[in-house]
């Protein structure tokens, strides 16, 4: 071989060698920095959790004169924002256990786009009062997220019997928080029906069954006939719910037909129901309650029907709740406290010839919470996530389980 061929083939493999050893020296310092980050951050992210979940947090609020300090923020509707003074979604009980959550606390990290919660607590205000936000920038941004720890979905078809079209002929899908199916679950299926009287009265009645899921997470059910018998002269609305017990991991679910109309929402805070009805419609009166003007129908997770009795505010006015009210805003006060228990609470109302609830799921799951700073939007698809540290925790809301992630990654200069 020609010489000159010889040097230049000594000099290409010496580049190429060159080139494979900072490649190599490259990715394996990239990743060394990377992972000690990770073990950097881990630790903090893991002390936030537990600091979220495990501590109540308190605010303080104007009570008779002389500012006090509540625990129990979630369902005061004197703390937003401005008064809230330590960050921490802990049941505020003597007796609550470890990890168990308030759902009026994560009610207040939830801001509707149909119904603006004037009592948010917004994501710089809790970054302030974890520490992650300091001096005018974020030292750590954050992203929070609840979300139930089975998936439930709930499809049917229709029967009909007379004049009355129900729902019937149930599919429960049941699937961990993975999407992998949960085989063997043991499910709880109910249908409540609630019936129009004359006089814009209502009565209702339950239909219940027991079921286990295939090798699928499926289960199927037909009722073959509603609660409540109608006539023709009379309508009815249905509440479905489906609680599912996975190995002691517990969730549930609520759903409504017919299906409420896009122009009504409702959302609880603290002991009012806030509901919004922008096209014209009425609520219907319990029969059970026929000297009140209203009642909250009340939904427990353990799928009991509470009837709540509460009083018209709308005219009064509620200033703590800094609603701009108008037409359509009209608002509840309920007699008594709300339970951590309730998941959903909604007053029948009608609008045409069709009923249904306006309602607002406590909390508002399985709508999941995505709770993040104002960072995220703008660290989204770069290095600083691609940094980051997702730790997650199993929480209780009375006795329904849910999963919860909490991710962080360090800000730069």
């Amino acid at each position: 071989m020609d010489v000159t061929f010889e040097y230049i083939l000594a000099t290409l493999v010496i580049f190429i060698m060159l080139g494979a050893s900072i490649y190599t020296v490259t990715t394996l310092t990239t990743n060394q920095i990377a992972l000690i980050t990770e073990q950097q951050i881990t630790p903090t992210a893991q002390t936030l959790m537990d600091k979220i979940l495990l501590t109540p947090g308190s605010a303080s609020v104007n009570l008779t004169g002389q500012n006090t300090t509540v625990a129990g923020w979630g369902y005061n509707i004197l703390v937003n924002s401005s008064t809230l003074k330590d960050f921490g979604l802990g049941l505020a009980e003597p007796n609550a256990a470890l990890y168990e959550v308030d759902p009026f606390k994560l009610m207040k990290l939830v801001n509707g786009s149909s119904l603006i919660n004037s009592l948010y607590i917004d994501p710089l205000t809790a970054g302030k009062l974890l520490g992650l936000y300091s001096n005018g920038r974020w030292n750590y941004g954050f992203r929070l997220q609840i979300v139930p720890s089975l998936n439930i979905s709930i499809s049917y078809s229709n029967s009909t019997l007379d004049t009355l079209t129900y729902p019937d002929n149930f599919n429960i899908q049941v699937q961990n928080s993975d999407g992998i199916p949960a085989q063997s679950a043991s499910v709880q299926l109910n249908l409540f029906e609630f019936v129009a009287t004359n006089g814009d009265n209502y009565t209702y009645a339950l239909s219940s069954t027991s079921l286990v899921t295939n090798y699928l997470g499926n289960a199927t059910y037909t009722f073959g006939s509603p609660p409540l018998a109608i006539n023709s002269s009379q309508t009815a609305n249905f509440l479905i719910t489906a609680s599912a017990n996975y190995y002691g991991i517990v969730s549930d679910t609520v759903l409504q037909y017919p299906v409420v109309p896009k122009a009504f929402s409702a959302i609880q805070l603290g002991q009012y129901l806030v509901c919004n009805l922008t096209q014209a419609a009425t609520f219907l009166h319990s029969a059970a309650h026929p000297t009140w003007t209203f009642t909250v129908i009340e939904l427990t997770n353990n799928l009991n029907i509470i009837q709540h009795l509460a009083v018209n505010q709308t005219g009064v006015g509620v200033p703590e709740l800094q609603l701009d009210f108008n037409h359509s805003l009209q608002t509840f006060a309920l007699a008594n406290q709300v339970t951590s228990d309730v998941i959903f609470s909604g007053m029948l109302a009608k609008y045409g010839a069709q009923y249904f609830f306006v309602g607002s799921t406590l909390p508002n799951l399985p709508v999941p919470v995505d709770y993040y700073s104002q960072s995220f939007a703008t660290s989204l698809g770069s290095t600083l996530l691609l940094n980051s540290v997702t730790v997650q925790r199993y929480v209780h809301i009375a006795s329904v389980d849910y999963s919860v992630y909490l991710t962080l990654w360090r800000m730069g200069t």
